[in-house]
C-alpha cells in the first residue's frame, strides 16, 4: 500500500518494496514525473547481463586527507553518536529548526555507525590530527564552523 507521510515537515511518499518501504520526497517525485518516459525506457531495456558498454565508467574520487576538514574526516570515519555531544554543541551542529548548520557535512551525526567523542579523539590522533581531548575536539569543530559562517 502506498503511504503519504512527512519527514522533518516535508511531504514523502512510501512505496511497498518487499519487507520494507521505498520512501522519497517531493523533489525526487517531481524529478521522476519529469523523466518518467526515460525511466520506462530504462526499465524495459534492461537485461540481466549488461555488457560493459552499457555501464558508464565512473572515475573514483581519491581520498585526500590533507584537503578534508575535521568534520569531513569524522564523517569519513563513521560520524558521531548524537547522544555523546554536549547540548550546546548539538545545537550548534544541528542549527536552527533541525536543519544542519553550515559547515557541517551530511552524515556527521550518525546514530547507527557513529562513535563517542573519546573514540573519535583516539582515532583522529592515530591519523595525525593532534587533538588533546574531547574539549579540544569540540573547540576545533566550533572554529571550523565559525570559519564556514564567515565565508
Amino acid at each position: 500500500m502506498v503511504k503519504v507521510g512527512t519527514y522533518n515537515g516535508c511531504p514523502t511518499l512510501s512505496l511497498p518494496n518487499g519487507n520494507y518501504q521505498f520512501t522519497f520526497g517531493l523533489q525526487k517525485a517531481k524529478l521522476i514525473v519529469e523523466h518518467f518516459d526515460d525511466i520506462l525506457e530504462f526499465v524495459h531495456g534492461q537485461t540481466l547481463d549488461p555488457t560493459p558498454t552499457e555501464v558508464p565508467f565512473v572515475i573514483p574520487v581519491e581520498y585526500e586527507p590533507e584537503k578534508r576538514s575535521l568534520a569531513q574526516w569524522i564523517v569519513h570515519n563513521g560520524g558521531v553518536k548524537e547522544s555523546t555531544l554536549p547540548g550546546e554543541m548539538r545545537d550548534l551542529i544541528t542549527g536552527e529548526q533541525s536543519k544542519r548548520a553550515k559547515g557541517i557535512p551530511p552524515g556527521f551525526l550518525n546514530n547507527k555507525r557513529g562513535r563517542g567523542l573519546d573514540e573519535i579523539v583516539d582515532e583522529a590522533n592515530s591519523d595525525n590530527w593532534q587533538i588533546r581531548d574531547e574539549s579540544h575536539l569540540l573547540e576545533m569543530l566550533e572554529a571550523e564552523q565559525r570559519e564556514a559562517y564567515s565565508l
